[in-house]
């Protein structure tokens, strides 16, 4: 079995991770803004691009984040809360230039 760590782009497995990201972004679309599961599936979301950085550009999460950033308030668990911190925290580590 591989590690995530050591998957390639051109690999199956790295593919599923990459479609996996853009389906909970469309689901995350199908719950309103203020309802739990539209944060809690884009944290899903965000996971999964983490796991594809060579083709999860700052400008494709950015967006991302910044919706997290609008639905978190919503969120009422202390843990998934702590996750989501997590997540936007991340959006200050990524580079500044790629976004456009």
């Amino acid at each position: 079995m591989q590690m995530i760590w050591e998957l390639m782009p051109d690999s199956s497995d790295y593919a599923h991770f990459v479609r996996s990201s853009k389906l909970y972004i469309d689901t995350a679309e199908c719950y309103a803004v203020d309802d739990e599961n539209h944060a809690t599936v884009l944290v899903y979301a965000l996971e999964m691009m983490c796991q594809t950085p060579h083709i999860s550009k700052p400008a494709q999460v950015l967006p991302i984040l910044g919706h997290l950033r609008l639905a978190r308030s919503h969120l009422g668990q202390e843990r998934r809360d702590k996750k989501v911190e997590e997540l936007l925290n991340w959006e200050y580590e990524l580079p500044r230039m790629d976004v456009a």
